[in-house]
């Protein structure tokens, strides 16, 4: 199963394409011979043998597909793990849940007892009549409960159902995908020993980018004998027939927020506590939803901290110290992703499509019966004049890619609780406390957000949890050409400000950014990166420009190639986001950098010295934090003088020893990686230059109606969305208002949407969401702070106005992101702004 691409790139870490021989060769070999001097190899109370199935549907399949079905999952559970495609087990599964309902969840009974109770205070009941009403309550709960696990709890019901699905699947994504799903047969096979060693529940915890993620590890777990896990899916996916299929394979359905329900959070971790008893594999997406640019998203803590709570409610209360469980992070790369069209349309405004049966079965049957290998550009292409002119269309041909599946190293939750323990962002009273990590500070004090502060007397600090799985991720992420090829026109399209460059101008900015990457890649002794970097680097000028050629036409539909002219021209840079946003958490730090000495080089030289650089980059730090992941990043790299001391010595910067201050040397370099982080920048500036506006039309009305944005108010919901905008509503006017000046990538939605939680999170907005959790309305909270961080941020990004970034701003703009209630207004004297009018 040796592939093109390995033996192209010498690559071992792809070495197998799981969509190869899927059906001859179902089971991959792995690295070791699995073991077979026992009957079992893990503890679990009714592990009952696998039935033989239906002989006669896996005969009538053989006949006709020559696919012998029984070979399919024929050796992944009853030996290795439990089996639980048994009736016994469903029976289990289901008696544990009614019991928990009825009579062993304490937790269920002191909910309905407050409730009766506040019902006593509140004269609605009378404390005689507590009994009857409790047993009313509470069989009315345990009755809603019960039918709810009914419609989104799995059902194991045989295996022919993963069968058959395997080979529905494997066939549509044989036709998706003909360059194929790529992985490492020895990361497979040293995750399976490892779990061998001391069999538990792997947590798989993939980063999320499409629909498609939760079957490309499904299918890659039958390939390797693995048993497929639970996978916690939105509701969105219980559609009819298609979410019935769905739990039959493990998924769980949740709903995205459990906020005004009091008991379903309690009942979503019974469900996960049964399956980690019964060492049943879970796939989690802690980022909650799927990215729609190609970075990962905020950790969500409700899985981790049930996961936590779980863990240590076993190892205390139950007194079981083997209950453990295996984090796996996993990290999913797509040459071009599956809805990538339908993302374009979202992050420029328009309204996502929901999920629907008809739309899931269409999909599937016209991926069934058409290859998107036949939509492929002919060998001759460009044939045409028109076709050598770049006016070629690809708006109707289905474009695909190879997908990239890298594990990373795995630990076990008993470790991290340990370690954690250990740590010293824990006082002896296990409050948490604040410190600073890559100059960035990633901790406040008692955030519920932060650590589990449990029933269990042991503190656990979920959002670290969460950022060391999701960095992880990132750091084991697979860069494919293509995305080094989309960051380097981007890159290109910013610093010469043009949407037409020919190819021959576009190679020294790749040159560029294959030497940044490859720098960071092997400094973190990323290997497969450097694999693929130093292929690229070898290559001529030559072999680089007919890459480009050869790769814009087929991945993307908004960018091409004027083969006439040898120019790349582009028709909407917001195609280009998701494949720079592939790469740019590896050189993040290193543009932060950049731009804050090319601006303190514009706007105040005798500034550009270490205290201030470090003083702008802690706020750059804060304000990207959303967006980069910075908190809990011990990478000693990121440490802004370590990044200094490397751009100096590779002369791209300066440094006075005289003045102690730094300079730009090579522009161009530092020009290039500064131009990154402007977009983001931006994004800032064009949400409060949209929203003052706007907020103060909403505050003359509301001043005039008396309808003010409280939790209260939410009773009155119709008042209040006549006043205030939603979070939804105000992006609509922002990107209404599109201003020819701002970066495309600046509106998108996924990055405005970014800026609005963090404005509200330091307290310059303020987000109140109904009582429904569906609708999250938008006030201003504090006007003039939110005009010193435009001042602020439009000086910088313009190179206007020195003023306001003298040290007194600067003090206040640490101010404003620390969240400093007492902090001093600037004086009135620092100058006048140079911004637009608000």
């Amino acid at each position: 199963m040796a592939s093109s691409f390995a033996q192209d790139h010498e690559n071992s870490d792809f070495d197998v394409n799981i969509l190869e021989d899927a059906f001859t060769h179902p089971n991959i070999n792995l690295t070791f011979p699995l073991p077979t001097d026992k009957e079992k190899y893990i503890d679990v109370e009714d592990n009952e043998k696998v039935a033989n199935g239906f002989r006669l549907l896996h005969n009538f399949v053989h006949f006709f597909t020559g696919i012998n079905v029984s070979e399919i999952y024929s050796n992944n559970e009853y030996r290795y793990s439990v089996n639980k495609h048994s009736k016994r087990f469903n029976k289990k599964l289901v008696s544990y849940m009614d019991d928990q309902l009825k009579s062993k969840d304490a937790y269920l009974d002191k909910l309905v007892s407050s409730l009766v109770q506040s019902e006593i205070r509140l004269k609605l009941t009378e404390p005689k009549n507590f009994q009857n009403r409790f047993t009313e309550l509470k069989s009315f709960v345990v009755k809603y409960y019960h039918d709810e696990n009914a419609k989104n709890m799995p059902y194991f019901n045989t295996p022919d159902v993963i069968r058959i699905c395997y080979v529905t699947v494997v066939s549509i994504f044989q036709k998706m995908f003909p360059n194929g799903l790529w992985c490492s047969r020895s990361q497979f096979s040293a995750l399976y020993e490892k779990y061998l060693q001391n069999p538990m529940s792997i947590i798989f915890l993939p980063n999320h980018q499409s629909h498609l993620d939760y079957m490309i590890i499904h299918v890659i777990c039958v390939r390797f004998q693995l048993s497929v896990p639970t996978v916690i899916a939105g509701d969105n996916l219980n559609v009819a027939i298609f979410g019935r299929i769905l739990r039959q394979m493990g998924a769980i359905f949740i709903k995205r927020s459990f906020s005004n329900e009091a008991y379903t959070e309690q009942n979503l971790t019974n469900l996960i506590e049964f399956i980690l008893e019964n060492k049943i594999h879970l796939e989690v997406f802690i980022e909650g939803t799927r990215s729609r640019d190609g970075k990962l998203l905020l950790p969500k803590y409700g899985i981790l901290k049930a996961l936590c709570n779980i863990y240590l409610k076993q190892r205390t209360l139950q007194h079981n110290e083997g209950f453990d469980m295996l984090m796996q992070p996993i990290s999913i790369t797509y040459e071009r992703v599956y809805e990538a069209d339908g993302y374009l349309n979202e992050l420029v405004g328009k309204d996502k499509k929901q999920e629907n049966t008809l739309g899931i079965i269409k999909n599937g049957l016209s991926n069934m019966f058409t290859s998107a290998k036949d939509d492929d550009l002919p060998p001759d292409f460009p044939r045409t004049k028109k076709e050598k002119n770049g006016d070629y269309d690809n708006s109707k041909r289905r474009l695909h890619g190879k997908i990239f599946i890298k594990l990373g190293s795995s630990f076990t939750l008993s470790s991290f609780v340990e370690e954690d323990k250990e740590s010293s962002e824990f006082s002896s009273s296990g409050v948490a406390v604040p410190q600073k990590v890559g100059g960035a500070k990633t901790l406040q004090t008692g955030s519920s957000q932060e650590m589990s502060l449990t029933e269990f007397g042991t503190p656990v600090n979920i959002k670290k949890l969460g950022f060391k799985i999701l960095h992880e991720i990132n750091r084991v992420s697979y860069l494919p050409e293509i995305s080094i090829i989309g960051a380097s026109i981007q890159a290109h399209y910013y610093y010469c400000k043009k949407d037409q460059f020919s190819i021959k101008e576009l190679l020294p900015v790749m040159r560029l950014f294959i030497s940044v990457l490859n720098n960071e890649a092997k400094a973190q002794d990323l290997q497969t990166n450097v694999l693929i970097l130093n292929y690229l680097k070898s290559r001529t000028d030559e072999e680089l420009a007919a890459l480009v050629r050869k790769q814009i036409p087929r991945f993307f539909r908004l960018v091409k190639i004027n083969f006439t002219e040898d120019k790349v021209i582009i028709h909407n840079s917001i195609e280009l986001l998701y494949h720079k946003n592939l790469t740019i958490h590896l050189i993040i730090h290193q543009c932060l950098a950049c731009f804050l000495v090319q601006r303190l080089s514009r706007l105040r030289p005798s500034a550009n010295d270490y205290k201030h650089i470090h003083k702008l980059y802690y706020i750059f730090t804060g304000l990207l934090k959303n967006e980069f992941l910075f908190d809990y990043n011990y990478n000693d790299r990121n440490e802004l003088s370590t990044v200094l001391s490397e751009l100096t010595e590779m002369g791209h910067i300066g440094f006075d020893n005289n003045t102690k201050t730094y300079y730009v040397v090579n522009d161009t370099y530092v020009t290039t990686l500064a131009e990154i982080v402007t977009p983001f920048v931006y994004t800032y500036i064009i949400c409060i230059e949209s929203l003052l506006p706007t907020m103060e039309k909403v505050i003359e009305h509301s001043s005039s109606s008396q309808v003010l944005l409280t939790e209260n108010s939410l009773f009155d919901e119709k008042a209040i969305a006549a006043v205030y905008p939603t979070t939804k509503s105000l992006l609509k006017i922002i990107q209404k208002s599109n201003n020819a000046s701002w970066p495309l990538e600046s509106v998108n939605k996924q990055y405005l949407l970014s800026v609005l939680f963090y404005l509200d999170h330091i307290n310059l907005l303020r987000i109140v969401k109904n009582k429904t959790n569906s609708l999250a309305y938008v006030t201003i909270e504090n006007r003039r702070d939110s005009l010193h961080l435009y001042d602020f941020l439009y000086a910088l990004v313009h190179g206007s106005t020195a003023a306001y970034v003298d040290d007194i701003h600067i003090e206040y703009i640490i101010d404003i992101v620390d969240k400093t209630a007492e902090r001093c207004l600037p004086d009135s004297r620092s100058g006048q702004s140079s911004r637009p009018k608000l």
